[in-house]
């Protein structure tokens, strides 16, 4: 018997119909199948004679892995176990019905990693005619863009003198020419499905970007008690197409028009060794206030090569005070009442330390922090900007 156990995910998608198609037709090829049948989820079987081949449908949970095969084959009483990471998105469009994608990195002083970040991009089982990269160098001093034009000539490199990544991003776009214009970190590594997987978050009416997860390259090297996504830049809003409220800036592509209708704040975003943050949150908001809707892709896969002196408490502890800064900038331009956001903060600040105290994790604390941090500076900001203005 040969079984293959994948994720519960919904088949109706073409996507994965054309995978389990391409894996039946390999085992047909191989003279092992003479007959398939592809059904609902669940359990589907292909029989020739005695030997069965079974595709069964099994929860499994997307973090911190990616979706799996697992292929078990039995033959005289002798069974072999096979793990085979599950391939992403089989988009079926032609060659000129694909978008044209920009996809855009921009980078500071990480010339090793932005290579790597690269060589994944230009692994992309997407045609090389339909997308172009775009670098912006923050004004690196390690060689940077002389390594770029050395290994990828046909990358189109651009220098933004203003520190900060919300700066670099707006220039990245201000020079593509994609219909879609799709971002990622220059620490992160692609799947080579990755655009293919976001071209079909676009399917939906009225979506105007898509994303997806953001998993550890090397999960390994974290330990457990040091896991706090938010703090490592990770992003897992679990294993189904769905609509969500926000996309993480390692992993998110929106439509042209996109930028017609809003930027990326300068007043957030990382600038340099200053954590600043939620400047991805911000832009999804924008957006949503304007009736577009944002959708979230569970196989549209990036990897994070985290840094090593990033895995400590203080750099830990350090974000959540960064990110509680930029919480508060955020929150101040909502237009809400301020007691109420005053309001809010705190019990949301009180709720976490409760809970904190009951589990002690540092998830929580990290939560806590922030919260707290955002009170703290929303109060800080109202008082200047009153004494600004007295």
């Amino acid at each position: 018997m040969i079984a293959l156990n994948i994720p519960f995910l919904p088949l109706k998608h073409l996507e994965y119909e054309c995978r389990l198609l391409t894996l039946c037709c390999k085992a047909v090829s191989s003279g092992f199948i003479e007959r398939t049948v592809i059904s609902t989820p669940g359990i589907s079987y292909l029989r020739r004679s005695s030997i069965v081949f079974r595709i069964a449908s099994s929860p499994i949970s997307l973090y911190p892995k990616p979706p799996t095969i697992t292929i078990f084959i039995e033959f005289n009483g002798k069974q072999k176990e096979i793990n085979l990471p599950l391939e992403a998105n089989i988009v079926d469009m032609k060659h000129e019905e694909l978008p044209f994608f920009s996809i855009i990195v921009c980078t500071y002083n990480r010339k090793r990693k932005l290579e790597k970040c690269l060589t994944s991009i230009f692994e992309l089982c997407y045609p090389k005619d339909r997308l172009e990269v775009i670098v912006v160098d923050g004004g690196s001093t390690d060689s940077t863009g002389e390594l770029v034009r050395k290994r990828f000539g046909t990358v189109k490199f651009l220098v933004e003198t203003e520190l900060g990544l919300s700066r670099a991003r707006n220039t990245g776009v201000s020079n593509s020419n994609g219909d879609i214009i799709a971002f990622t970190d220059d620490d992160c590594i692609v799947d080579k499905q990755w655009l293919r997987a976001l071209v079909s978050g676009f399917r939906t009416k009225n979506v105007i970007g898509v994303g997806g997860p953001v998993y550890l390259r090397y999960p390994q090297l974290v330990p457990d008690k040091l896991l706090v996504e938010g703090a490592l830049g990770l992003y897992n809003f679990g294993n189904k197409y769905r609509r969500t409220n926000k996309l993480i800036g390692a992993n998110f592509a929106f439509k042209k028009e996109a930028f017609k209708i809003t930027s990326f704040d300068t007043d957030l975003g990382r600038k340099g060794s200053r954590l600043f943050g939620l400047e991805d949150l911000d832009f999804c908001w924008k957006l949503r206030e304007k009736g577009y809707v944002l959708m979230y892709v569970p196989t549209a896969l990036v990897y994070h090569d985290i840094d090593a002196s990033r895995v400590n408490l203080w750099y830990i502890l350090k974000r959540a005070v960064y990110e509680g800064y930029s919480l508060s900038i955020f929150r101040m331009k909502s237009r809400k009442w301020f007691l109420k956001l005053i309001g809010s903060h705190f019990i949301n600040s009180a709720v976490i330390l409760v809970r904190f105290i009951r589990k002690r994790t540092l998830r929580l604390f990290y939560k806590w922090l922030t919260e707290t941090s955002a009170l703290l500076f929303l109060i800080l900001l109202r008082l200047h900007h009153e004494n600004r203005f007295s």
